[in-house]
C-alpha cells in the first residue's frame, strides 16, 4: 500500500472542516512518519518538551529555522 514498508503509518479522519478549504470532515490523511519532508509539505508535527504539541500543519524550511503554519 502506497509504495512504502513503514510499520509506523497511521491514517487520520478529519473530524470537522477546520482545516478546509485544504481538507473537510471525513477527509483521510496517511501519515508515514519514516517519509522525509520538504518545504510546502503539509505533515503531522511534534514539538515542545514539557508541552507535548502534536498537529497537521505546513512546513517552510528558512535559511536558520522551520516555519510551522496551521492549515
Amino acid at each position: 500500500m502506497f509504495n512504502t514498508k513503514d510499520d509506523s503509518m497511521f491514517a487520520f479522519c478529519v473530524e470537522n472542516n477546520a482545516m478546509a478549504p485544504n481538507f473537510v470532515k471525513g477527509d483521510y490523511l496517511i501519515v508515514s512518519p519514516e517519509t522525509w519532508t520538504r518545504s510546502g509539505d503539509v505533515a503531522a508535527v511534534e514539538y515542545g518538551n514539557d508541552n507535548v504539541t502534536r498537529a497537521i500543519m505546513q512546513v517552510t524550511y528558512m535559511e536558520d529555522f522551520i516555519v510551522l503554519e496551521s492549515v
